[in-house]
């Protein structure tokens, strides 16, 4: 048997430091949408009441995460500057995989699958919110303290029963149980990490002849000391923990049989899904299907094979899979989240892993192993960029384009619209979760540090503070105060994109005018002049009602016509295009569409229903004197539905 300890032979320091840089390259490449311009949920309220947050830590058991919280958001200013936190939570990140990358090497793991497995855990879902939620940064160290516990509390073991050695066993259980209890104030779900590091300990891929029971008992012993008096403490309200309970978290679980049944429901069934976040649900079952199977498969080739504690070995490969989300399961609230699920989808994936060696011979695996890598961090590029960054960063600028305007006026209250979560701007999201889908505004706490942080940007330390009204359902609006519709907003940006990416998939070219194929057939007809210009065309208004014809294209009957205009205004106003038919082929309100535009440049989409036309069709381009510029007009023909 391999004794597991931490010993480098001699030249290991080369291959630690190019898995180092690997593993940063990798882990860059999923997660360099982390350091752009955005923030999510929390992070706003963070930001702007920096003051309240070692409280806030306090009263959810978490005083370590709270006090460096606190320090570094103080010094934070505005909205940009969360990426600093995010770095340094990438930088926990790739330390976290160095760790587990030892850890598997020390356990008997060949270099290429160690390498390759160690990334990948650090590449699931949960990571990507660490790495992308500002508010999450510790939420890695507290798995990093957790995991060198963990190596600690087996290293005592090894002290007591095997070398006989109790003054150097107390002093390392001693140091395990203070980062243990570290780990747990600062993030309790996160200290779970001590479990990771004894299953990867525990199950090498060697036949192993000591007792499994005795270790895995001790460790459960220590840990389950160390979650009890952390309890007592928060529940007793003892130093550091001073401050009321929020929520449930104080609370045990009061029915442990329901709270089973939903863990296997829910959050298992997500973990064998590796948590794919963007994905349909045919293929996300597929995923659970073939992960189960491998395991149950690796599990029945690794009990057949051991001959003395096959049945021991079973029974820590089934208990270790609770003990890993324990802290969750003790409480009595039912919450699933990413965030509070890494240890548990890092421990499924070792299983899947193990598994595997189990399964195929080294060749294969070696094969394999580079290729899920790959896989995972395609899939984690893809998750934290379109399911987190991205969307927050479209929702913060949507908003901020829309309070510049009256930012201007330094208006002392503004009304805000809140979205609902149906309003996400992430697609195909399954079991839509907390981090990955939700807009950021639709949290009642939200609304009034975005508009005042948007407000601290554009004026600095100058800034007077907004009184900001929050309106979930638009009843309460008063005429006099300015009005930001999130919900609309963020609903008519969705209906926007789709239409524009169902224009860009049509190939049915039907009309296009540009300053390239010339603006032939456009003709004046009411309280309007053409201008050519360099790189466009200049409607110049005369009146409240210009409008202009646009030439006649052939097209077929049976499919729709989708319309591109892009065009800029001097100011708000309403652009309307009408259409004539056979059956009624003059102009009229009832065959006319209207799009509202703002000033500035505006890329307008037009859908028009399956119709007789005659190819007749005229633009207004708005309601107010002044010089419009029309960059294009393109039309495009899809099939029907």
């Amino acid at each position: 048997m391999l004794e597991f300890n931490a010993a480098m032979e001699k030249g290991n320091v080369k291959y630690y430091s190019v898995f180092t840089v690997v593993a940063g390259l990798m882990l860059y490449l999923a997660y360099q949408q982390v350091f752009l311009c955005y923030a999510f949920l929390d992070d706003y309220y963070n930001l702007y009441h920096n003051n309240h947050i070692l409280g806030t830590s306090i009263a959810t058991g978490r005083p370590a995460y709270g006090i460096f919280m606190s320090w570094l958001f103080s010094n934070l200013y505005y909205i940009c500057d969360l990426k600093y936190p995010r770095m340094i939570s990438f930088i926990g990140i790739l330390l976290f995989s160095v760790l587990l990358y030892r850890a598997y090497i020390s356990s008997g793991w060949k270099r290429v699958e160690g390498g390759c497995a160690a990334i990948i855990t650090c590449l699931m879902p949960a990571f990507g919110v660490y790495a992308a939620w500002a508010t999450m940064f510790l939420a890695v160290y507290g798995a990093l303290v957790g995991f060198i516990a963990g190596e600690l509390c087996l290293k005592s073991y090894q002290y007591f029963h095997v070398k006989g050695d109790r003054t150097r066993g107390g002093i390392v259980l001693i140091a395990s149980i203070l980062l243990l209890i570290i780990s747990f104030m600062t993030y309790q779900p996160s200290a779970t990490a001590f479990w990771l590091f004894i299953a990867i300990a525990l199950f090498m891929p060697q036949e192993n002849s000591e007792d499994l029971f005795r270790k895995g008992l001790y460790c459960f012993a220590v840990f389950a000391g160390i979650a009890m008096v952390y309890f007592i403490l928060f529940k007793a309200k003892i130093w550091p923990f001073t401050l009321p309970q929020w929520g449930s978290r104080g609370d045990l679980a009061s029915n442990p049989v329901e709270k089973l049944l939903w863990f296997l429901e829910y959050t298992f069934y997500d973990a064998l899904s590796l948590f794919s976040v963007l994905q349909e649900k045919v293929v996300i079952s597929l995923t659970v299907a073939t992960v189960f199977t491998v395991i149950v498969l690796g599990l029945d080739r690794r009990i057949r094979r051991s001959k003395q504690q096959k049945w021991t070995f079973f029974f820590i490969f089934i208990v270790l899979l609770p003990l890993s989300y324990l802290p969750v399961l003790a409480a009595s609230g039912n919450y699933s989240a990413f965030r509070i699920q890494g240890i548990l989808g890092s421990l499924v994936l070792f299983y899947l892993l193990l598994s595997l060696k189990e399964i195929f011979n080294h060749k294969v695996t070696r094969v394999v192993m580079p290729c899920l890598l790959a896989a995972f961090c395609l899939i984690a590029y893809k998750n934290v960029t379109y399911g987190f960054v991205e969307p927050q960063k479209q929702e913060l600028e949507l908003i901020r384009n829309m309070l510049m305007r009256p930012l201007y006026c330094q208006p002392k209250e503004i009304l805000f619209v809140r979205p609902n979560w149906n309003d996400s701007l992430v697609e195909n999201v399954y079991r839509m979760r907390y981090e990955y889908g939700i807009p950021s505004t639709c949290a009642t706490y939200v609304p009034n540090c975005l508009l005042n942080l948007i407000g601290r940007e554009a004026y600095g330390k100058a800034f007077e503070p907004i009184k900001v009204k929050i309106d979930k359902h638009n009843k309460s609006i008063n005429k006099g105060i300015p009005v930001i519709n999130a919900h609309r907003l963020l609903k008519g940006f969705k209906i926007k994109r789709k239409l524009e990416n169902t224009f860009n998939a049509s190939n049915d070219k039907l009309l296009l005018i540009n300053y390239d194929k010339g603006y032939d057939g456009l003709k004046a007809l009411h309280q309007v002049s053409l201008l050519p210009r360099e790189d466009g065309l200049v409607l110049k208004s005369q009146g409240r009602d210009p409008h202009v014809s646009l030439p006649l294209f052939n097209f077929s009957s049976g499919k729709q016509l989708i319309i591109k205009i892009d065009i800029t205004s001097p100011k708000d106003t309403v652009l309307q295009l009408y259409y004539a038919t056979k059956s009624s082929p003059n102009y009229n309100e009832k065959q006319s569409i209207k799009r509202g535009i703002k000033k500035g440049k505006n890329v307008v989409f037009i859908t028009l229903p399956l119709r007789d036309y005659t190819g007749h069709f005229r633009l207004d381009p708005g309601k107010i004197v002044g010089q419009y510029f029309l960059r294009s007009v393109e039309i495009r023909g899809i099939s029907k539905g």
